[in-house]
């Protein structure tokens, strides 16, 4: 079991033990089972387990899929490295994808592929640099509004994604 997975499908695969008292997980797994329509449960760790070939050409064919199952180094290295270039920024400096086999990959990857390393460290920097862009004009800005004592109160940077939102859906609604 895999908390990632939550509780629907973990409980799915305990729906022996769990009925008559609940019966929905027998539901859940005969779903997980299947893999038909909407009720597409194969992004779950607990669907790797069990139906290893079924998610692993998912993986193969959809480059969002494997970083749902804990796969992506084997399956797509370029886009694996690129997330570490990207984390190694937002988490820290020594950051990397740790996946069953994703030292492996990843070494083979920077040895086959040595050509496109420098282009995709380089689009890492120009992100970075347009993210520090970005984070000074806004702290410029808060900084003149307060300034120019308008006495409204700035937000913090996290209650503006909020705020946006909240906004955005008000004026939906009206």
């Amino acid at each position: 079991m895999d908390l990632d997975d939550g509780v629907m499908i973990n409980s799915a695969a305990l729906w022996p033990l769990l009925a008559p008292q609940w019966n929905e997980p027998k539901k859940w797994w005969k779903q997980l089972c299947q893999a038909e329509g909407r009720k597409d449960y194969d992004w779950a760790h607990l669907a790797k387990r069990y139906y290893p070939t079924r998610v692993d050409a998912k993986c193969k064919e959809d480059p969002a899929w494997p970083w749902r199952t804990g796969a992506s180094g084997s399956n797509h290295p370029a886009k694996a490295f690129a997330w570490e270039l990207r984390l190694q920024d937002e988490i820290r400096p020594d950051f990397t994808i740790d996946e069953v086999g994703s030292n492996e990959a990843r070494a083979a990857y920077l040895r086959t592929h040595a050509a496109t390393l420098r282009p995709a460290r380089e689009k890492e920097r120009m992100r970075r640099e347009r993210k520090t862009v970005k984070e000074d004009e806004r702290d410029a800005a808060e900084a003149d509004s307060a300034d120019a004592g308008e006495g409204a109160t700035m937000m913090t940077r996290e209650a503006q994604p909020a705020s946006r939102a909240l906004t955005a859906e008000v004026k939906r609604r009206s």
